[in-house]
Formats: C-alpha cells, sequence, structure tokens
C-alpha cells in the first residue's frame, strides 16, 4: 500500500473514519476515535508553537517602550 502526503487535515479525518468503519467498527466509535485524534494533534501543535518561537513572549516585551505616559502633559486653558 502506498501513503502520500496531505495537508487537508479534514479529508486525512474522513479517511481515517471511513478506514475505521470499514475495518467493522461502529460509526460513532469511529467519529469519537476521530475527535481524540484532532484533540490530541491540537495540543501538539500548541506546544510545539509556544517551544518554537523565536522569541519570547517575555523578551519581547521588554524590547517595546512603554506607550503610556506616566505624567500626560496638561492641557492650556483660556483662564491661565
Amino acid at each position: 500500500m502506498a501513503s502520500a502526503k496531505c495537508s487537508d487535515g479534514a479529508q486525512v479525518r474522513r479517511i481515517l473514519a471511513l478506514a475505521l468503519v470499514l475495518e467493522g467498527r461502529p460509526r460513532s466509535e469511529a467519529a469519537s476515535l476521530i475527535r481524540l485524534v484532532g484533540a490530541v494533534l491540537l495540543e501538539l501543535n500548541d506546544e510545539w508553537q509556544l517551544q518554537h518561537r523565536y522569541m519570547q513572549t517575555e523578551a519581547m516585551a521588554e524590547l517595546t517602550p512603554a506607550l503610556v505616559e506616566v505624567f500626560p502633559p496638561q492641557i492650556a486653558t483660556a483662564a491661565e
């Protein structure tokens, strides 16, 4: 059996569900397995993104100057 790479996640999940049903498993079990696989992949993706940031959020916060002035300029009024 030849395998191919596919970037369409929805198509991969449909094919996996179809394979499970053809194997003799009930549709409800196939659907729950697909949800489980999707949740695990989503969690792995989130963890990977957090670990492989070029710069962490804390380091980037140190690079930006404060946007709020401590003492905002006073507006001159006509009474002065």
